[in-house]
């Protein structure tokens, strides 16, 4: 039987960032889609509110390589919204964040063959004005 053009049942999309507000809007929306959600989270406590949109979590650090093993296996689709915004500890910059952190996201998914990586970023984004 065919799969239904509609039906995403079958395309697992990771969702790192997901407890922020953009990660927290596009579980959502994905979820509602009819894709299957994986989010990706340092602290699971955080994750409560877009917990009935999610599938399978992942706890890591994405600023620690070490901490992401798996982390795409079985991922179709990344979505990344992971960045600094706001007010930040003097010790972690956003070259850590925005750059390093979605490196080592993107060099998993290259890993394990994902095919799409979706990655949204306001770094520099005063000088986009």
């Amino acid at each position: 039987m065919a799969q239904n053009v509609n039906d995403h049942s079958e395309t697992t999309i990771l969702v790192a960032g997901a407890t922020g507000y953009l990660g927290g809007h596009a579980c959502r929306a994905l979820k509602r889609a009819g894709y299957r959600v994986k989010a990706l989270t340092r602290d699971q406590a955080r994750l409560e509110p877009v917990l009935p949109f999610v599938d399978e979590v992942f706890v890591g650090q994405a600023t620690n390589n070490a901490t992401l093993n798996g982390l795409c296996e079985g991922v179709d689709v990344v979505f990344s919204s992971i960045g600094i915004h706001g007010s930040i500890p003097r010790k972690i910059t956003v070259w850590d964040v925005d750059y390093g952190a979605n490196m080592n996201i993107l060099r998993r998914a290259q890993a394990a063959g994902v095919q799409h990586f979706i990655f949204i970023s306001v770094m520099n984004a005063e000088m986009m004005r």
